[in-house]
């Protein structure tokens, strides 16, 4: 399947946002229990992804369409 420059650039900027929202939450809230929360919620919602259960946050929209587009593991996106 040829791959579009489009649909590569979705597919960076849904792994890209999820990277930043998951990789320093601790550094970024202003309370870490702040950012513990953050990370806890990006876990349930990867929990809910996996069995294509919809989700109403827009990141989370984008990157389970990346998700089941590109066929990417639930273990890959462990944090």
């Amino acid at each position: 399947m040829p791959v579009s420059f489009p649909s590569m650039r979705k597919t960076a900027f849904a792994l890209h946002a999820f990277n930043v929202k998951t990789s320093n939450p601790m550094d970024v809230a202003s309370d870490p229990i702040i950012g513990l929360m953050c990370l806890l919620w990006w876990q349930e919602a990867i929990n809910k992804i996996y069995p294509n259960r919809s989700m109403e946050q827009p990141i989370a929209q984008v990157l389970a369409s990346t998700i089941f587009h590109h066929k990417i593991s639930k273990a890959d996106l462990k944090f």
